[in-house]
């Protein structure tokens, strides 16, 4: 579909479900997309979905969902069968998650509202796999986002705290053999490895 556009197009080197276009192009300039042929993720994102490695028939319970790229990688994985359980804090966005699902031909996402620091109670112990993205300060990002060169180091000095509560939360969903995948967008050690540890 690329090619037959004239939009040069290559398969990711890091991702075994990417493919990277090697120019800028506008979404309405390429078919497919409205039929839900393809969406627009980046890669390390892909490869969350990747490590986390969903099958068909499980539970998976995506915590910090919004705007829903992680969870559209593990239906697809789930080849569309078991229970997806898409979470986030601020209701008024779970809209967009539905209706790419829709667009996607998704329909084992069900979507909720939910503090990743409280979680769901009645789910706890019963997930096959937890994706637990939190929010982060985003430094990995700056290619995209290039106004986070500008924020305060000290604006960012919460999120650990925060990540941890959701990490402890998100881990309570698990059942016994269960995985999940703990995950930011940035490259501060204190976001990353140290929340890792402190959890382990």
């Amino acid at each position: 579909r690329f090619a037959e556009a004239g939009i040069s197009a290559k398969a990711s080197e890091l991702s075994p479900c990417g493919i990277e276009l090697e120019a800028s192009v506008a979404i309405d300039k390429i078919s497919g997309f409205e039929e839900g042929l393809w969406y627009v993720q980046d890669t390390a994102s892909q490869l969350t979905s990747y490590i986390l490695d969903p099958k068909a028939g499980e539970r998976v319970i995506d915590c910090c969902a919004c705007p829903g790229g992680k969870s559209f990688s593990a239906a697809i994985s789930m080849e569309d069968r078991g229970e997806l359980y898409s979470f986030d804090l601020h209701e008024n966005k779970l809209s967009l998650i539905e209706r790419s699902a829709e667009r996607l031909g998704i329909s084992v996402i069900k979507t909720a509202p939910a503090d990743g620091r409280v979680g769901a109670e009645d789910l706890f112990g019963t997930a096959d796999r937890v994706i637990c993205d939190v929010p982060c300060s985003g430094y990995g990002v700056i290619a995209k986002k290039p106004e986070i060169r500008y924020k305060k180091l000290s604006e960012s000095a919460r999120l650990p705290e925060i990540q941890l509560a959701i990490a402890e939360t998100a881990v309570k969903y698990l059942k016994k053999g269960g995985v999940m995948v703990y995950s930011t967008c940035t490259v501060l050690k204190k976001e990353n490895e140290d929340v890792v540890r402190e959890l382990l």
